[in-house]
Formats: C-alpha cells, sequence, structure tokens
C-alpha cells in the first residue's frame, strides 16, 4: 500500500490527495467512500480491468488509517454511525483527540457523523460512508 500511494503521489503531484487509482493488490483498507467499480469505470478504466479492479485514493486510505490510530470516533451505533467533531484552531495531539470526540466545546466548530457501509448481502466486508454534518449535539 506504501509503494502505491508513493506511485500515485508521483504521478499525481499537484493533486494527490483526491486522485483515485485502480488496484488489485493489496486490498484497500476501504476507507476511501468513494471506492467502487464504479468509480474505475468512471475513471476511463476498460471494462474488463474494472471488473476485478477498485478504484480508490490511497492517499485517503492511508491518512485515514493513520488518523485513526490516534483519533478515534465516537460510536453512536455499533458497526452503523460514527461521530467526530472538527476544532476551530491548533491543538496538540492529545487535546485535537479529545476534541475530535466533542469532550472540549469550547475548540469544536461542527459535528458530523458518519455511517458504515456494507459491501455485500452478508454485511462481511465494510466501508466507510460520506460524512454529513449534523446539529451540535452534547453527547
Amino acid at each position: 500500500m506504501r509503494d502505491h500511494f508513493a506511485a500515485v503521489v508521483l504521478k499525481h503531484s499537484g493533486d494527490w490527495l483526491r486522485a483515485a487509482e485502480p488496484i488489485k493488490s493489496p486490498a484497500a483498507f476501504n476507507f476511501d467512500s468513494r471506492m467502487a467499480r464504479n468509480n474505475a469505470l468512471d475513471l476511463g478504466f476498460p471494462n474488463k480491468v474494472a471488473d476485478s479492479t477498485f478504484a480508490f485514493s490511497p492517499a485517503v486510505d492511508v491518512l485515514t488509517l493513520l488518523g485513526l490510530q490516534r483519533f478515534r470516533p465516537l460510536t453512536v451505533e455499533t458497526w452503523t454511525r460514527n461521530r467526530y467533531f472538527a476544532w476551530n484552531r491548533p491543538l496538540s495531539v492529545e487535546i485535537a483527540a479529545v476534541a475530535a470526540l466533542g469532550l472540549i466545546p469550547q475548540v469544536t466548530t461542527q459535528c458530523f457523523e458518519f455511517p458504515i457501509l456494507r459491501r455485500d448481502a452478508q454485511g462481511r466486508f465494510k466501508l466507510f460512508g460520506h460524512a454529513q454534518p449534523v446539529r451540535r449535539t452534547n453527547e
């Protein structure tokens, strides 16, 4: 995954965060909510490539994995919905991790929730859905 990330940064140096590329191996972490076979088709990859390939942003996948090591979202409903907060000023990592949970209302600005979606009928494979702003809560 690290090599795939590096290759995308080199290929799309101006916009590597949004760049999506097809990948067969290694398997993605499924943090990029845009990951889909249709995304590969939308990017212009031939149908036979898109059938066995998923297009996603390795930058989003890797950076999300790193961020989740320190900033864990608040579980609203187990395996269904999670919440996090953005903050309005620079904070140390230790304080920002608490602010992301919404526990310091003086520095948080916006609350977001995102679903965890199933990728197959059995619910075995899950991915993060798009985050949506929600009304501020005191949970």
